[in-house]
């Protein structure tokens, strides 16, 4: 699901070759005279840089960034920044690429070009907004939208806790890792368990049964501490362990794991009591809505 934190983007087309990028998340500004010369940019540029190549425009450009997350959340950021990113010169096609195309654009800017291992779950999440099932196989991707309840959801924004661990990760270095132990058959067990789970949390999310849905992410996490010794870290089960006895029913760390974000959902009448804790823990609470619409562009014309 998309949640209220975005990257912004906004492209202005030169009539020269020259390409200008600001980051405002880095507070960097570069330029390069053509196309051809972005590989001599700073290592940090390295995300947006993979964009650009992979789509390869044959116009200079400026281009500025802005996002609403903190780099190595475990949020998707770096998917919603490519996926602006691409959305950006998509305004100025005359065939324009339809979401599933973005998605895909954005994964090979980021999971090929750049070659940061993970899934595909972040490109598409970003780019088509709201819930969405999504099952993966080797041809094709498919993304079925979930019909949640309008109370359901407002449960869910009401009993959720989005926590900033305040720990940052590589998530590429971990997939890695992940990688690796897969070729455990016991992991591949657990992995088969984990995917029956995501069919019991879809159909307890379309049913409202949101109490069942917090006993499972507590599940998920148990799962995916499993599968990689780099997930968690005696700080990590520290802060998991301190929301529990506070009322928290269950939560997992988002994206790859080894720091970033946590998701709790809390009983409401003890949510207050499990954010002061956190809050005693020097953590940092963010407030969100859920978002349906996913990735949004318009072009505008020079007065």
């Amino acid at each position: 699901s998309t949640i209220s934190l975005y990257c912004y983007a906004s492209l202005f087309k030169r009539k020269d070759s020259k390409i200008t990028i600001d980051s405002l998340d880095i507070n960097k500004k570069v330029h390069v005279d053509n196309f051809k010369l972005l590989d001599s940019l700073d290592n940090e540029f390295g995300l947006i840089k993979s964009v650009i190549k992979t789509i390869k425009p044959d116009f200079g450009f400026d281009l500025i960034i802005n996002s609403d997350f903190p780099r190595g959340s475990g949020l998707g950021g770096s998917s919603a920044v490519c996926s602006s990113i691409i959305g950006c010169f998509n305004e100025f096609r005359i065939d324009k690429w339809n979401p599933y195309e973005i998605a895909e654009i954005a994964f090979e800017s980021e999971r090929l070009q750049l070659n940061i291992a993970g899934g595909w779950q972040d490109q598409y999440a970003c780019t088509f907004g709201g819930f969405n099932f999504i099952e993966f196989n080797k041809n094709k991707n498919i993304i079925h939208p979930l019909r949640i309840q309008k109370s359901t959801k407002l449960e869910l924004e009401e009993n959720l806790i989005l926590c900033d661990t305040g720990i940052s990760h590589n998530s590429g270095n971990i997939h890695k890792d992940q990688k690796e132990s897969m070729q455990n058959k016991d992991i591949d067990s657990l992995v088969r368990d984990n995917v029956d789970l995501t069919y019991e949390i879809r159909d307890q999310l379309l049913r409202g049964k949101l109490n069942d849905f917090g006993a499972s992410l507590d599940k998920a996490w148990k799962y995916k501490r499993k599968f990689s010794s780099s997930i968690s870290s005696p700080e990590i089960d520290d802060i998991y362990n301190e929301a529990k006895k506070n009322g928290a029913i269950g939560g997992k760390l988002l994206g790859a794991g080894g720091g970033g974000f946590f998701l709790f959902y809390v009983d409401p009448f003890k949510r207050q009591k499990v954010i002061d804790k956190l809050e005693k823990m020097n953590l940092n609470i963010f407030r969100f809505i859920f978002d349906d619409l996913g990735l949004q562009t318009w072009k505008t014309r020079e007065e």
